[in-house]
């Protein structure tokens, strides 16, 4: 688990291996996942400004859009990051993506082995790195520290 001072540096902590990711040929895929829409659009705006091209899964999305948002990251050879919430943890194939940054930790240990099986599952053909980010002197902190 990484942690950092402020949320600038928290942020950095995530954006700068993104961002290496999508200059990478061919483009290193990545899920950025959060179970905060704030702290979603933070990182959206961040990944914005430095010019990584990202694509957003979330809760309100009819199904359909969900499925082309994903077909969409998966054959775009520019996208290197899928920003997504809860609703992305549930049924879909995402074993083409590499990284897994978890922006906080989940106290609930069902919802994050599905964050992860969707990247780590049948058909992944190399290993999946996850990181899960916690900021220090938090309940954030003490919860990575109970598991």
């Amino acid at each position: 688990a990484a942690a950092a001072g402020s949320t600038r540096s928290y942020l950095n902590s995530t954006i700068q291996p993104a961002a290496a990711a999508s200059e990478q040929p061919p483009v290193v895929k990545a899920i950025v996942f959060s179970q905060f829409w704030m702290h979603i659009l933070l990182v959206a705006a961040e990944l914005a400004a430095r010019g990584v091209p990202h694509v957003f899964l979330k809760r309100d999305m009819p199904a359909r859009d969900k499925q082309a948002a994903v077909t969409a990251f998966r054959a775009s050879n520019k996208s290197s990051c899928l920003v997504m919430d809860e609703s992305g943890a549930l049924g879909l194939d995402l074993s083409f993506v590499r990284y897994i940054f978890l922006m906080e930790p989940i106290a609930d240990a069902a919802l994050e082995q599905q964050v992860v099986s969707r990247a780590h599952r049948m058909g992944a053909t190399a290993a999946v790195q996850v990181e899960v980010l916690a900021m220090r002197h938090t309940a954030e902190e003490h919860l990575v520290a109970l598991r």
